[in-house]
């Protein structure tokens, strides 16, 4: 049937909420899945880098630098001049797994956004042969424009295969997320943000029926302003779906507001 861990999580370009760098690459030894969703990563590779280190950890890695609205109609190149803070940065893909295919397609720029961005698929194999389809993204801070970026998705997605899943920060509570991308269902319930008092959950695991969860949860908080999500996912050959083991807290009355111009989150 096949099994597989994994994790999302957005990095805050590396910051806590205090504005103070912590350690990255200890949240990933932590995290400890065979694959790590993250938002908002330092896309450089070089000696030193988070990315290279985590490849000494036996991760592979897939990298979708944002494209800045702007700057560049090509993907941002990590180290290059450019004054958004977001330059350099992007949504990386880290696996255990054999990647076997690795693709991207962009998603409509939304106005007021300047961030261009894009869904990573990537293929790969677990210890049994079977195929798993991570489809890995961050979609826009605004209000309107995640609910673009979502119907998208599902459109581009249509309904969920077996062995496929969703990854990422969707910037959208979970009902919304589930009415919009009908046919997926979330593998994880728990508020993610914001840091230190997170009162929304915006990151998100999404499998569909053939998807069974064995385990899920939220991390404790204390790096990025978001917390991080996991799953124990299983392939289901005719079983029942399971259900996570975990608390599924009740969701939010929140009016929806814009955030900060500007910002990734």
């Amino acid at each position: 049937m096949g099994r597989i861990t994994v994790a999302t999580f957005n990095t805050h370009m590396g910051v806590g909420p205090d504005r103070r760098p912590y350690d990255l690459l200890e949240v990933v030894r932590e995290l400890d899945t065979d694959v790590v969703v993250l938002q908002e990563m330092r896309c450089a590779t070089g000696k030193g880098s988070v990315l290279a280190e985590a490849q000494r950890l036996g991760y592979e890695t897939a990298v979708s630098p944002y494209r800045i609205a702007g700057s560049s109609r090509r993907p941002v190149p990590a180290g290059g001049p450019d004054s958004h803070p977001a330059h350099g940065h992007g949504v990386v893909v880290l696996s255990r797994l054999e990647m076997v295919d690795v693709s991207q397609r962009d998603l409509v720029p939304i106005p007021g956004d300047p961030a261009r961005r894009t869904v990573v698929r990537v293929a790969l194999r677990d210890t049994t042969g079977h195929i798993w389809r991570v489809h890995a993204t961050h979609v826009s801070w605004l209000p309107h424009g995640s609910v673009s970026h979502l119907t998208q998705l599902r459109r581009v997605l249509g309904p969920p295969r077996p062995r496929d899943l969703v990854a990422g920060d969707l910037n959208m509570w979970g009902p919304i997320v589930t009415g919009l991308m009908r046919g997926w269902r979330r593998a994880v319930r728990g508020r993610t943000w914001p840091e230190p008092a997170p009162h929304s959950q915006i990151d998100h695991i999404l499998v569909g029926a053939t998807v069974g969860v064995e385990e899920a949860g939220v991390t404790p908080g204390g790096a990025s302003d978001h917390r991080a999500v996991w799953a124990r996912l299983r392939c289901l050959a005719g079983e029942a779906v399971a259900v996570p083991r975990q608390a599924a807290p009740s969701t939010p009355r929140l009016r929806l507001r814009p955030r900060t111009p500007g910002r990734l989150s």
